[in-house]
């Protein structure tokens, strides 16, 4: 599956037509640029650990780390190298806080 998607995402590419948030029309853009697919980890690394904290229970730091050390096998399959991917804890943190999040 992951395949498929990925397949998808080497043919998504083009030009910004219109201001999107910072970046000026005419910014290139491709689905499979590393950035972008790292914003997606991230995304849903820590929309996870936040509906689970909230709804179940919170976790402890090392709990924290070692979800994030299992979301690498899923960002290793949709294409992200390893050298892209931020350790668990304090670079998590601060590439949330990099990205505008809380």
């Amino acid at each position: 599956m992951t395949r498929r998607v990925r397949a998808m995402h080497k043919r998504v590419c083009g030009q910004l037509t219109e201001q999107a948030g910072i970046y000026a029309p005419g910014m290139p853009y491709r689905a499979d640029d590393p950035q972008l697919l790292l914003w997606v980890l991230f995304s849903l690394v820590d929309s996870a650990l936040v509906v689970y904290q909230r709804y179940v229970r919170l976790l402890s730091r090392a709990e924290k780390t070692a979800f994030c050390e299992d979301y690498k096998v899923v960002a290793r399959l949709f294409g992200l190298k390893p050298s892209y991917m931020p350790d668990a804890g304090g670079p998590l943190d601060a590439y949330r806080a990099h990205a505008g999040g809380r």
